[in-house]
């Protein structure tokens, strides 16, 4: 069964709660990787509505439990040791091995410590008249606080680059120490903690928070530097190291920029849900080439030509829940003219909106088409390529033949005037290290046509797997159009970019606490309107990327109550300006809402203040009811971030 977004959300608080109440977890939550584990712990436990008890500092304790010291942490380390090879590979380190076995002895004392601090709490909270109690988780708040502040600056050795591959745990760390202040400012009162201590708490909270942003960004800076440094190429073979490298950081740490923001006690008093929009790639599969046949070396497109792409084509673009892939392939069944998406979009309906057609011209019907079913999620993607792609397959769908047979085409050079002779001339097809010599045979040239057929001995066929945990498909890209085999073009590589398997187009607003709501999750948009990324190597905080609303421009979304009951709410934006703006807000079908909102300029991201109006969901059909943002400002040009909504109180009239 394909679940939602609501689903997911309840499994995820569901698990909480029976962590917190020590009931065994399901096989389904069990099997779950490690770092997806620890992210749908966290994420559940900020949906919950708070109580009395430590839930982020059970949550921590449960975190560094099940990947350090229990039953887990063989799965933990596999998972681990697969970052550290990773990147000491990919930025070429001279870190000849490193113990993880080590650093898992340093950090296992830190959940036999939180263990004694859940039992002061469970007792201080069971004898409330007992003041010795609270004393006791007074003095053990201090000792835990300092023994969090010593593991996260042990992570933080720059011997040896050790400090890059020992980023996963600092992560761990931080989100538990991060979630042992925010339980403390919340909830410490009923525990004796003093207010002076949780004021303290909220300083540490802002600083940590600050401070671990920063670092994750500095580590991620400095292994590009390393990659751009010891790789000397420009073109896709860099570009593919970095798309690795950035895959891993987004995994095990940028990921976590929006839940560490949401643990913020003061800002989130309340239950606070959210998705995570972004996509990792796969490789570049096969050799992108430049725009033109006449341009030198064709076969050498930049890393920053590669960027452009992306940019131009919108692949880091949220576009709806994949419906299906269409493929134009020629007649011999050996070359993929064209690629296109489908997405599902609107809530309401099944209607598919087509993506870009990606590669060279055709105006034919797809050679197939493969709709991916309603009842199982596309994961997994092999590529049979050479120097361009030949087939693929994807997991879950019998109509995607794999074939490891093929040829490649070259352009022969010859014409009509080179007579029957066998000719041989050497191909560079793409790099120097892969000439091979290719033999013309002797025929009529009549039935030569200008591209012949060969099979390259040195590059040969490859079957490439692509899967990442707890992801799905999001969509299939190319990166151009390589005319140099065809005068109509055929794809020149493939890249596939994968999504959080619990990603999708509803956006259910809950009736408690915040619901953020990226901007990317627009159901429709103004012509202009579009995803603003600064630069997507140097930029994977996916959490703060943003639509470009300009003036007179307008862009909508679906927003569909969880509980009908409860229909009224605030909002709030995330954004950056130009200047001063002023927006409406109108529900597009009653027309109703407000047309002369505020917006201060601010040229760094900020929050508007909360709404001192309300909008009501929940009056249309599931999926329909719509809202249209439009910026009414003839100067000013809005990056709108995410939209945060709340329910506003009963008493109060909504727009």
């Amino acid at each position: 069964m394909v679940l939602n977004q609501k689903d997911y959300i309840d499994i995820y608080s569901k698990t909480v709660n029976d962590l917190f109440n020590e009931i065994p977890l399901s096989a389904e939550m069990t099997k779950k990787p490690p770092i997806e584990f620890m992210k749908a712990l966290v994420v559940g436990s900020l949906s919950m509505v708070p109580g009395a008890g430590p839930i982020l500092g059970m949550l921590a304790d449960c975190i560094l439990s099940q990947l350090i010291d229990d039953k887990n942490a063989a799965e933990s380390e596999q998972a681990f040791a697969n970052f550290q090879k990773a990147i000491v590979s990919i930025i070429d380190s001279k870190i000849a091995s490193y113990d993880i076995g080590s650093i898992q002895t340093a950090l296992s004392g830190t959940t036999k410590q939180m263990a004694t601090f859940k039992g002061y709490v469970k007792n201080a909270l069971a004898y409330p008249n007992k003041p010795s109690y609270k004393e006791f988780v007074r003095t053990e708040i201090v000792a835990l606080d300092n023994i969090f502040m010593d593991k996260i600056a042990k992570c933080q050795n720059k011997d040896n680059d050790l400090y890059i591959v020992q980023l996963p745990y600092y992560v761990i760390l931080v989100t538990a120490y991060l979630g042992l202040l925010a339980d403390t400012v919340q909830r410490g009162a009923k525990w004796g903690i003093l207010e002076g201590t949780r004021t303290q708490f909220v300083g540490k909270f802002n600083e940590q928070l600050a401070e671990a942003k920063q670092w994750v960004w500095d580590t991620y800076k400095a292994g590009i530097a390393k990659i751009q440094s010891s790789d000397t190429t420009n073109d896709v073979r860099k570009f593919n190291k970095i798309i690795r490298f950035r895959n891993q950081f987004i995994y095990f740490a940028f990921d976590f920029f929006p839940i560490w923001e949401a643990m913020d006690p003061i800002k989130y008093p309340e239950p606070v849900r959210f998705e995570q929009v972004r996509f990792l790639f796969s490789d570049i599969e096969g050799f992108p080439v430049q725009d033109a046949t006449n341009k030198s070396p064709y076969y050498r497109l930049t890393m920053d030509q590669i960027e452009d792409k992306f940019y131009y084509y919108n692949y880091n673009a949220y576009g709806g829940d994949l419906a299906k892939i269409a493929q134009f392939k020629q007649a011999d069944n050996n070359r993929i003219i064209a690629i296109q998406n489908y997405f599902y979009r609107n809530p309401a309906t099944k209607d598919q909106v087509a993506g870009a057609l990606l590669g060279g011209n055709n105006t034919n019907i797809p050679s197939w088409v493969s709709d991916m079913p309603e009842d199982c999620v596309p994961q997994q993607v092999v590529l049979n390529h050479d120097i361009i792609p030949r087939l693929l397959c994807i997991s879950n769908s019998s109509n995607f033949p794999l074939n490891t047979q093929g040829r490649f085409g070259i352009s022969t050079g010859r014409n009509q005037d080179s007579g029957n002779a066998e000719q041989t001339v050497t191909y560079s097809y793409p790099y120097n290290s892969y000439n091979f010599p290719v033999t013309l045979p002797n025929n009529d040239p009549e039935e030569l046509s200008e591209y012949d057929y060969t099979y390259n001995p040195v590059w040969k066929y490859e079957n490439t797997t692509y899967q990442f945990p707890d992801h799905k498909i999001a969509h299939i890209a190319s990166i151009g159009a390589n005319k140099d085999i065809n005068s109509n073009g055929v794809v020149d590589a493939f890249l596939v970019a994968y999504a959080p398997v619990n990603l999708f187009r509803y956006n259910y607003i809950y009736p408690t606490g915040t619901t953020i709501v990226q901007a990317q999750k627009c159901v429709g948009k103004d012509n202009g309107v579009s995803l603003s990324i600064s630069h997507f190597i140097n930029n994977p905080c996916h959490h703060l990327w943003s639509m470009t609303v300009g003036p007179s421009k307008y862009i909508t979304f679906a927003f569909d109550a969880v509980d009908s009951t409860v229909t009224k709410f605030n909002f709030c934006f995330r954004y950056t300006s130009n200047g001063p703006a002023t927006i409406a807000v109108f529900n597009v079908a009653t027309a109703t809402g407000v047309g002369n909102y505020q917006l201060p300029a601010s040229a760094t991201e900020t929050y508007s203040s909360v709404s001192t109006f309300a909008i009501n969901i929940g009056n249309q059909p599931f999926g329909k009811n719509r809202f249209r943002f439009t910026n009414n400002s003839t100067t000013t040009t809005i990056q709108l971030i995410n939209i945060s909504l709340t329910p506003k109180p009963a008493t109060t009239t909504a727009a």
